[in-house]
């Protein structure tokens, strides 16, 4: 069926038909909603954005558990976890640490100077995905300054880079100026895997 309009003759929209004769049924229907919701998790970012401020470097450092330079040694990506707590928090079951959730990638470095807080030649750390979480995105084989944040997850603690606290090496001449002029720093990581 056509309607014509200013001179165009455009199709009428009509009732979606089956294709081959078939009827969808409400078993498929569902595994379809599923699907979009497990589409929806793994693919998804947090609406809100990453909001750092500018606090003084002095309460950077201060506020820091770990302050160090080091070089990404690998990244994992914990991609079923993050889609575990986006189901749960879609049927209303929220994680009891939600606070967890936001940070889907963990990061090994290789502790090359540490500045506070960092005795451990390798040490691991959680950040964002990124797209508004404050989600470092973090290069294997690329040098960082860190200004790591100890987060308790049940009995242990992590430790969390962002965005706002976070550089590539070759960034962050002013904040190695800063801490070279501290008083003193760590001795240095220990040959111990953390």
């Amino acid at each position: 069926m056509y309607v014509q309009a200013s001179g165009w003759h455009l199709p009428w929209p009509t009732a979606p038909q089956p294709m081959n004769g078939t009827v969808s049924s409400p078993m498929a229907t569902h595994r379809g909603k599923v699907l979009v919701v497990l589409t929806v998790a793994l693919v998804s970012q947090p609406a809100l954005g990453c909001s750092c401020g500018h606090p003084p470097l002095e309460q950077v450092h201060s506020r820091a558990d770990a302050v160090f330079e080091g070089r990404v040694q690998s990244i994992s990506h914990r991609y079923l976890r993050y889609a575990w707590l986006m189901i749960r928090s879609v049927v209303g079951a929220p994680d009891p640490d939600d606070s967890y959730a936001s940070y889907g990638v963990r990061v090994t470095f290789e502790v090359t100077k540490s500045w506070k807080g960092a005795h451990l030649r390798h040490l691991t750390v959680l950040t964002g995905r990124g797209g508004g979480d404050c989600g470092v995105d973090f290069r294997e084989h690329s040098d960082y300054l860190v200004f790591g944040y100890a987060e308790r997850n049940g009995e242990a603690r992590d430790l969390i880079a962002t965005i706002c606290t976070t550089k590539l090496l070759t960034n962050g001449a002013r904040e190695l100026a800063f801490l070279r002029a501290l008083p003193s720093a760590d001795a240095g990581p220990k040959n111990k895997k953390h």
